[in-house]
């Protein structure tokens, strides 16, 4: 192994054990997890990074795949405030939280598994105007 590829193996084996325990972090969500918990350990990360994207626009595999997991973390947090004691009993909670979920399955596929930059900031739009109307409805009414 020469010299100028070992630096390059180290930063690539570090990077792979932070992303390992960034994941392994990500505490658990239970049926008494409130709305916060669900946001701050799968929304709020997952959407940080989708928003990043859109401003440093994704050039790597490895970049696309970070975002596909992402996406998947909104689509899962979102999923989460529909279940246990999150869902405030009403059918416009359920509405928005969906409207999240559908918007960030087009963004994964038309955008992320596609690897299009440019439908990506398109797609995203839609996520974020689900979660702003749910934000306006509940959170700031």
């Amino acid at each position: 192994m020469s010299r100028t590829t070992l630096p390059g193996l180290i930063i690539g084996a570090l990077a792979a054990c932070a992303a390992t325990v960034a994941i392994a972090q990500t505490p658990a969500i239970t049926a008494s997890s409130t709305t916060r918990d669900v946001h701050d350990a799968y929304i709020i990360p997952g959407s940080d990074a989708l928003f990043a994207a859109e401003q440093t626009p994704p050039e790597t595999d490895e970049d696309w795949a970070a975002l596909a997991a992402a996406a998947q973390k909104v689509i899962d947090g979102a999923n989460l405030l529909t279940q246990g004691d999150r869902p405030p009993g009403s059918s416009d909670w359920l509405m928005h939280a969906g409207a999240v979920v559908d918007a960030t399955k087009i963004t994964q596929s038309d955008a992320i598994e596609a690897q299009v930059a440019e439908e990506f900031v398109f797609t995203n739009g839609d996520m974020m105007a689900g979660c702003t109307a749910c934000h306006q409805q509940f959170r700031n009414p």
